[in-house]
């Protein structure tokens, strides 16, 4: 059984990990898409919410464009 302190660095380790990361959260519900940002951020995330498919390849074109690159990966979940 690990310790309180344990327990806590192990926490640590696992948002550094995350830190820097960019994640798109597509999802009709906006409870659904607060909540997922919220526990992103807290892990470091920078968090990008679109509502639907439509809004989120429009903010991927548009972040490509002004940055003048494509991501370099792409990830879908689907329920």
């Amino acid at each position: 059984m690990k310790t309180v302190t344990e327990a806590a660095n192990d926490a640590a380790s696992e948002t550094r990990k995350l830190s820097g990361i960019k994640v798109m959260v597509i999802d009709d519900s906006n409870t659904i898409r607060r909540s997922a940002e919220i526990f992103l951020a807290q892990a470091g995330c920078a968090v990008i919410l679109a509502e639907d498919g439509f809004e989120a390849l429009s903010k991927i074109a548009a972040r490509c464009w002004s940055e003048s690159r494509r991501p370099s990966s792409t990830c879908c979940a689907t329920r």
